[in-house]
């Protein structure tokens, strides 16, 4: 399976689940984390957008990580139908410097120092990955977010 040249550079990721995948994105591209008490669909917005939430005051329009990068059904999105300030099911969302989207995922892991001999070039039909590395037997994504936010457009 030819890949697409070099994968991302080494350095630090925020490593997430979305959809029972794992992926992983540069830690310089993270401003935080929040749990909005409601995310309010957009009618007529492509399915992978969630919507809007507040977070501090802000708002942000929400893409759903999972359904963007194929891991999930539209029907088993986090928080579905969770909206009032005691939910536990409440969704968990990433933060991005210097940007009014998020991401909507499943759950936060680690942080993960990445050497550049354990990434490998992801597969041609994997658009919106820079690469795959092995993590304790599964493979954690890198998510080319310049090509996620932007369609599958890099």
């Amino acid at each position: 399976m030819p890949g697409r040249g070099p994968a991302g550079p080494p350095g630090q990721y925020l490593t997430f689940q979305a959809g029972g995948e794992l992926f992983g994105i540069p830690v310089e591209r993270v401003s935080g984390a929040a749990r909005p008490r409601r995310i309010t669909r957009i009618p007529g917005a492509p399915r992978e957008y969630a919507g809007l939430a507040l977070v501090r005051g802000e708002p942000y329009g929400i893409l759903d990580a999972g359904l963007a990068l194929g891991a999930r059904r539209p029907d088993s999105r986090p928080g579905a139908g969770q909206t009032g300030a005691g939910t536990s099911a409440r969704p968990l969302i990433i933060l991005l410097e210097n940007d009014s989207r998020a991401l909507l995922v499943d759950r936060i892991d680690s942080i993960e120092d990445l050497r550049p001999e354990t990434v490998a070039p992801a597969p041609d039909a994997a658009k919106k990955l820079l690469g795959l590395v092995p993590v304790d037997g599964r493979f954690l994504g890198l998510v080319n977010l310049d090509a996620l936010l932007n369609g599958g457009k890099s």
